[in-house]
């Protein structure tokens, strides 16, 4: 009976769709149909009852997706499946914050500023543009730190000066308009400081962004 045209039609079908299987699960499925066709049908099986084995079999492509589906996942390489539980990125916002509060040790600080930066671009759980964000909003607050003390030393808010009688004299210094300015902007950079950070923080408990 295996020599029957819908018998043979249906094989055919069915040789087709196990190509999607692997080699050897293909043949095996081919196998046991031809064999379960062998053992349904007898050598004077008529039309009718051809037309029913295939029915209860269902169509090739139908089999060949519970193969498929049947098949079990591939597991995790081992030492890959570790967690990310977003210690680079925290580390990274905790080394950049650091820098600009210790930048007066400088030879701590810069290594600090420099293993931050590069941990915020190696960051999982951050997307492209919020790892740019971070490199520049977080990068520069240790520069800035540096720039506002040294400038906050030069322009001293009093100047004394010792009298030809020995008594020190002092006059207070009016903020300039520079000064105004200068302080403005420290104020600016503070408030998108800390919404940066916000936003880190934020990112931090999104899923591996990679």
């Amino acid at each position: 009976m295996l020599d029957h045209p819908l018998v043979r039609d249906y094989l055919d079908r069915l040789h087709q769709e196990a190509t999607r299987l692997p080699a050897h699960e293909g043949r095996e499925l081919e196998a046991n149909i031809r064999e379960h066709f062998a053992e349904a049908l007898g050598p004077q099986a008529d039309e009718a009852t051809v037309r029913d084995t295939i029915d209860r079999l269902g169509d090739p492509a139908e089999l060949v997706d519970a193969a498929v589906g049947a098949r079990p996942e591939p597991g995790p390489v081992p030492g890959t499946d570790r967690p990310d539980t977003g210690a680079r990125e925290a580390a990274a916002i905790a080394l950049l914050l650091g820098a600009a509060v210790l930048f007066i040790l400088w030879p701590l600080a810069i290594p600090m500023w420099i293993v931050g930066l590069v941990m915020v671009f190696t960051a999982r759980r951050w997307t492209p543009t919020l790892k740019a964000w971070a490199g520049i909003v977080l990068g520069a607050a240790m520069p800035i730190a540096m720039v506002v003390v040294g400038f906050a030393g030069m322009t001293a808010w009093e100047q004394c000066e010792v009298t030809s009688e020995g008594v020190d004299t002092c006059a207070d210094n009016d903020i300039t308009t520079v000064g105004w300015v200068i302080i403005a902007l420290l104020i600016a950079y503070l408030v998108v400081l800390a919404w940066t950070v916000v936003k880190l923080v934020r990112g931090m408990r999104l899923p591996d962004a990679r």
